[in-house]
């Protein structure tokens, strides 16, 4: 992390895991993202064939699941930028 950028525990960084983990279906997560299997396989560092194996069900480790997450939560911040909310760069909130 950079310094000061972003303070929180493991502790804290094991929950959100937890949680993404436990409320994840990562099928739907695939098409929600419109991502194919080689897609998801380059985005997050993995094989296509373990792509299609999470796709199939099986469990996901949690640091799949929290890449899912940011990946999700990335494209939240992306798509409400789009409508009507403007991001101004280089202001500091005085």
């Amino acid at each position: 992390w950079a310094e000061g950028a972003i303070d929180v525990s493991s502790v804290a960084v094991e929950e959100v895991a937890s949680q993404a983990e436990a409320a994840l279906d990562f099928k739907a997560f695939l098409e929600e993202q419109g991502w194919t299997f080689d897609v998801a396989a380059r985005r997050l560092g993995l094989g296509r064939r373990t792509i299609a194996y999470y796709a199939a069900g099986r469990p996901l480790p949690k640091t799949v699941a929290l890449a899912c997450r940011y990946f999700t939560l990335a494209r939240e911040r992306r798509s409400h930028g789009r409508h009507g909310r403007t991001h101004r760069k280089g202001r500091s909130a005085a």
